[in-house]
């Protein structure tokens, strides 16, 4: 394609990696990286498609830019004069990928030092991709939003100020859902109504609810739809009801049979005991089938993941009855698996016995080819109790945080995560809440310190007096 007088970009493609906080950009030219910071993420954005644009100024043509940050990956064309584009065909959205570090995998980016003196392009033209990989964290208020509302009566998490994009009422007593593309809000509103809003707060969807309010055991849960992501709640009663990620038409019901029970630790419900597997497709609950003693751990689509406790391969199995089996990879230090812990849509964690019998090695896992994510040597005894918690870049198992990008793993002694957001854990060591990440010493926090329950478009969710606050970052 030839844009701005038939120039035809530089093959050779710069590559933009915003970090999870998004306070940090390292940017990759003909194999050198330079890093800039911003105070705020559109600054970091604009500082990262600055150094783009310096490129192509120095090399008199437009440059290809390959941008990634959290929610996704986009291709852009920077021009000279400062002209943001997207090419021809957008990427799809693809999970941030992984880079080595200790005994993680991926790639590690030489760093050099930027010297010299280089003419500064401003960035006059936007185009479409560019405004998705560029999001304003100044968002104007939807309808039913309560706009420049403030937090008054908590304290506000690191790296997020009291200041609210907008604010919802919700049903007291209630818990909300941040979508996996971190693009939507579920939550139920004081008219006992289930509702799916955007990033400004506006409504897209709404729908009575079939059934009582007070029924409802648990948030509302963001689920497979095809290629996007519905709303799944369940009643006390045990009954799974999904809406369809439009919102049009009445939910689906499935009753689910006694023994069995729901959970959402993968991209969709799974309806499964010790024995049993099944998944919700199209108003029946269609069985999988699992073989010796495998059980299931989680399901994503129609598809369901089973693991022996203590062997590999773990197997994804259909209800059509295809299979694919996984043999996981043995992590640095590590002798034979102890015990399979857990699974998410992306990881399986699994504490394998160390050589020589000396301690434990904690690894993640990818679920699909089974390389190390992440590993770490521990005390087994470190593990006692703990769960998995999971942010959109790091994660905690216990006491061991995980940096999901890098591949780096290491022990906070006494830490406990509750929950995540972005890059951050929180969580409590010796009863003190605190908000940790890899690489970085928890923080203490107030004890009336609001925990995000997801970042929407970069903003903080939070609960407070019956409402939800969209928190801007400083």
């Amino acid at each position: 394609m030839s844009i701005d007088g038939g120039w035809e970009p530089l093959r050779q493609p710069v590559t933009i990696v915003i970090s999870a906080d998004e306070t940090r950009a390292e940017i990759t030219i003909e194999g050198g990286t330079q890093i800039v910071t911003g105070r705020a993420p559109k600054e970091t954005r604009r500082d990262a498609l600055d150094v783009a644009t310096r490129y192509a100024l120095r090399m008199g043509r437009p440059v290809r830019v390959h941008a990634r940050d959290a929610n996704g990956e986009w291709r852009l064309v920077v021009t000279p004069g400062g002209v943001v584009r997207a090419e021809s065909e957008e990427a799809p959205a693809a999970r941030p990928g992984k880079r080595t570090s200790g005994t993680g995998r991926g790639r590690k980016a030489a760093r050099v030092a930027v010297g010299g003196v280089l003419a500064v392009a401003i960035v006059a033209g936007i185009g479409v991709a560019a405004l998705r990989f560029w999001p304003d964290t100044t968002v104007t208020p939807g309808d039913g939003a309560d706009p420049a509302a403030t937090l008054d009566t908590r304290s506000a998490p690191p790296g997020y100020g009291p200041e609210a994009a907008w604010r919802l009422p919700m049903e007291p007593g209630s818990h909300p859902a941040v979508s996996p593309d971190s693009d939507r809000l579920g939550y139920i509103d004081p008219d006992g109504r289930l509702v799916v809003a955007g990033p400004d707060g506006a409504p897209e969807w709404s729908d009575d609810l079939p059934f009582p309010v007070e029924d409802i055991d648990g948030p509302p849960q963001f689920v497979r739809d095809g290629g996007d992501y519905g709303v799944a709640l369940v009643t006390s009663d045990g009954t799974l009801w999904q809406w369809p990620a439009d919102g049009e038409g009445a939910p689906e019901e499935y009753d689910v049979p006694g023994g069995l029970s729901v959970t959402f630790a993968g991209s969709s419900a799974l309806v499964a005991n010790d024995e049993r597997a099944f998944v919700p497709v199209d108003g029946e609950l269609e069985p999988v089938a699992m073989e010796g003693e495998a059980g299931p751990l989680i399901a994503d689509g129609e598809r369901v993941l089973t693991a022996e406790l203590r062997a590999a391969p773990w197997i994804w199995a259909t209800p059509e009855g295809e299979t694919s089996e996984v043999e996981p990879d043995t992590p640095p230090k590590a002798d034979d698996i102890d015990e399979i812990l857990t699974a998410r849509t992306d990881y399986v964690i699994v504490r394998w016995n160390a050589q020589k019998g000396d301690g434990a090695v904690l690894a993640v896992h990818d679920s699909v080819d089974g390389s190390v994510v992440a590993s770490t040597a521990l005390d087994p005894d470190e593990l006692d109790g703990a769960r998995w918690i999971q942010g959109e870049t790091a994660a905690a198992y216990g006491p061991v945080l995980v940096d999901l990008e890098d591949g780096t793993a290491e022990t906070v002694e006494g830490f406990a995560p509750v929950s995540a957001a972005g890059g951050t854990i929180y969580g409590e060591v010796g009863g003190v809440p605190v908000a940790a990440g890899p690489g970085q010493d928890p923080v203490d926090l107030d004890e009336d310190a609001a925990r995000p329950w997801g970042l929407l478009n970069g903003h903080a969710i939070v609960v407070a007096d019956g409402h939800l606050y969209a928190l801007s970052p400083h």
